[in-house]
């Protein structure tokens, strides 16, 4: 195979481990590890996914001339090592364990990739930059021109849980947008999410997925105003912030989420003894107040002052 080609291999390595290619400036083949390995949010290196996109674009190793990461790679492992620091002090081995498991899969992924591809480029995509793209890619276009804002909310990205990009159009968002806002780990939405799933009873990668399903069936309004003033207080940026008194990620692990509340936010989060006759309608809205409360914080986010006057694309 002739080396001319103009080969980038998009990898991400972690959780749902995936692999990308773009020959001659055509997608070529995008696929999950999950697909290969047939396990759900299967980690690690997408090896599998990688042979397959080489394959379909009759392509080898050598031809390569980028591999793109979807990680900055020197901010992501000095977080997780801060992250797996704090777990050893407060005494949370699980938390330790698995932060330093993730820093293991990463760093020897990227020695196997530089291995695997001489001839290329290894280059960092800030982990928000790379979801930015796919929302960009695929989001509907704006109804009118002028500024616009690309917002994106997980649970850890390389050392943030949210980001709020800005460019002058949605071209720009692919380009060198401005950051406008970033929060940090402790103030995570994907976090608050998986604990309350953890303490409301759902376990495993899919909890919040379960509590998401269950929550559309109900209504948690006034169980939502009180998880509200408990939970959250306006920092001095004037944003919503959690209080580490009502919620602090940090001081729970999975299937330890009780710590990461006081007593009586975990009474309001924690599953309902069901009704005698069966009735689920209880839990849908215990579930529901989680779901509001949950968006109420990015609604709250993206309202911010900060961020007015832009069109929102998505994130």
């Amino acid at each position: 195979m002739s080396g001319s080609r103009d080969i980038t291999l998009g990898v991400h390595v972690g959780h749902d481990a995936a692999a990308a290619i773009v020959a001659d400036s055509r997608l070529g083949y995008a696929e999950e590890e999950e697909r290969h390995t047939r396990r759900k949010s299967q980690d690690g290196g997408p090896w599998k996914s990688i042979a397959a996109a080489l394959a379909a674009v009759s392509a080898s190793e050598r031809d390569v001339r980028t591999v793109a990461l979807t990680w900055s790679l020197s901010r992501y492992l000095d977080c997780r090592r801060d992250l797996a620091d704090h777990a050893h002090r407060v005494g949370n081995d699980a938390w330790h364990a698995k932060r330093q498991r993730e820093i293991a899969i990463v760093r020897d992924a990227v020695e196997e990739l530089r291995r695997r591809f001489p001839n290329a480029e290894v280059v960092d995509v800030p982990h928000h930059q790379a979801h930015l793209a796919c929302a960009v890619s695929f989001a509907p276009a704006p109804d009118a021109p002028g500024p616009v804002l690309g917002v994106v909310a997980d649970a850890l990205g390389d050392a943030e849980s949210v980001t709020a990009f800005a460019a002058s159009d949605a071209a720009g968002l692919l380009g060198a947008p401005e950051v406008v806002l970033r929060r940090s780990p402790r103030q995570s939405i994907g976090f608050f999410y998986k604990r309350a799933s953890e303490a409301f009873g759902f376990s495993g990668s899919e909890a919040c997925g379960y509590l998401m399903s269950l929550s559309g069936c109900g209504d948690g309004g006034e169980a939502a105003g009180f998880l509200r003033e408990r939970l959250f207080a306006r920092d001095g940026q004037g944003l919503w912030s959690f209080l580490e008194a009502g919620f602090d990620p940090f001081r729970g692990h999975a299937g330890s989420a009780a710590r990461c509340f006081p007593e009586d936010v975990l009474a309001r989060l924690a599953l309902p003894a069901p009704a005698e006759d069966g009735d689920l309608l209880a839990r849908a809205a215990q579930a529901n107040a989680i779901q509001r409360v949950t968006e109420a914080y990015l609604e709250e986010l993206l309202g911010h002052e900060s961020l007015g006057g832009r069109s929102s694309l998505g994130g």
